[in-house]
């Protein structure tokens, strides 16, 4: 999960942490703070630019889904904008696996599993299948999804089984 202040001009004024993608082109969030958010989203511009005016306006939390596109990798990403002062929303965006509907009926059952934090082993048992089928399931999971590492498998498990909570935060 990423976390950024934005303001009311869709400028980055500070930025905790970067996609593990700008990482290893060597980019560090500092190389954020004054830039326009706007021209890092390929699709959704309209729906994060409203949902920053509507969170200033309203001053109530809300959120919008967009895509970001970055070299060879194209990522969906949801945010939640809360009101923080009469010109800066903070924006937490967690990227959400958009080629879920690739996955096989197996897989979503392996991924509904992960969402509730099981092991591999306890994964096995509950869908009783082997060990070894539990772990190529997830490794094509990751492929699929195109996930850089364990958390981010396991963060996107619990997004696809609670795709609505970051826009019921109170």
């Amino acid at each position: 999960m990423i976390a950024m202040v934005v303001n009311s001009g869709y400028q980055c004024v500070c930025m905790s942490d970067v996609p593990p993608v700008y990482k290893n082109n060597g980019h560090v969030a500092a190389d954020y703070s004054d830039t326009d958010t706007v021209v890092h989203i390929s699709e959704g511009q309209d729906e994060w630019t409203s949902a920053i005016d509507l969170c200033l306006s309203t001053r109530q939390d809300t959120g919008c889904e967009f895509v970001n596109e970055f070299e060879t990798v194209i990522a969906r990403w949801r945010a939640s904008m809360r009101y923080l002062e009469s010109d800066r929303v903070l924006v937490t965006m967690a990227r959400v696996p958009s080629d879920i509907h690739k996955l096989s009926a197996r897989e979503h059952d392996v991924l509904k599993e992960v969402a509730l934090g099981k092991s591999n082993s306890q994964v096995a048992d509950s869908l009783d299948i082997s060990l070894s089928t539990v772990e190529k399931h997830r490794s094509h999971i990751r492929q699929t999804l195109h996930l850089e590492s364990e958390q981010e498998l396991q963060l996107s498990a619990w997004m696809v089984a609670n795709r609505d909570i970051f826009h019921q935060l109170p």
